[in-house]
């Protein structure tokens, strides 16, 4: 009788334990659950967005002084303001600047330049890291992926083309004044540059 009186008092205590050990939970908690653990990259452009493209405008080097190092001193201007993947990839940096439009060709805008090397800026689809590289915004080692990282240049690149560029289509004419904010890169081996390739983060037009 002792016994089956422990044996049941076993039973009790173990069916308490399995009943608080036992977690349910409803199919929308555990899409919500599932959803959280997978990489968003455009909420994280949203965040960049909303608090990164004001900083990148204030850090920028004006056209003017890049042309003069890039000249002059590319060391000087890779080394200061540049921010590369690694060895052999080019260095990014962010570029600022007011220009004339001298033409429009092939998605891409040709500015009236003084210099021996041409400045343009994409007005085209975007398939590069620059934008990314050149904020120093994201790192490679805070993202679990590699496939993460890249998505992030692939938002931040479609959100340029569709909320920066489109915007202004028509508008890209002779003549034209444009102020902007991007990025370019530089490739220490491929100096001197005949073309300076820039693509916008911050656009404007004023029409002559």
């Amino acid at each position: 009788m002792k016994k089956i009186i422990q044996w049941g008092a076993g039973l009790v205590v173990a069916a308490f334990l399995l009943y608080n050990s036992v977690y349910i939970t409803s199919l929308s908690e555990r899409q919500e659950a599932i959803k959280a653990q997978i990489f968003d990259p455009a909420r994280a452009i949203d965040t960049f967005w909303e608090t990164g493209v004001e900083e990148l405008q204030e850090k920028a080097l004006h056209m003017q002084e890049f042309d003069q190092l890039l000249s002059l001193n590319p060391t000087e201007l890779i080394g200061k303001h540049g921010n590369t993947l690694g060895i052999g990839a080019p260095y990014s940096i962010l570029i600022k600047g007011e220009a004339i439009i001298a033409k429009v060709e092939n998605e891409i805008v040709t500015l009236q330049s003084d210099s021996r090397t041409s400045y343009q800026i994409r007005i085209g689809s975007i398939f590069s890291n620059t934008v990314r590289e050149a904020s120093g915004h994201f790192n490679l080692d805070e993202f679990e992926t590699t496939m993460d990282f890249n998505l992030v240049a692939i938002e931040i690149n479609d959100r340029i083309v569709k909320d920066i560029i489109t915007p202004l289509y028509g508008r890209f004419i002779p003549g034209a004044m444009v102020e902007f904010v991007g990025a370019t890169d530089v490739n220490p081996r491929q100096l001197p540059m005949k073309a300076v390739e820039i693509i916008p983060i911050q656009l404007q037009i004023k029409q002559p």
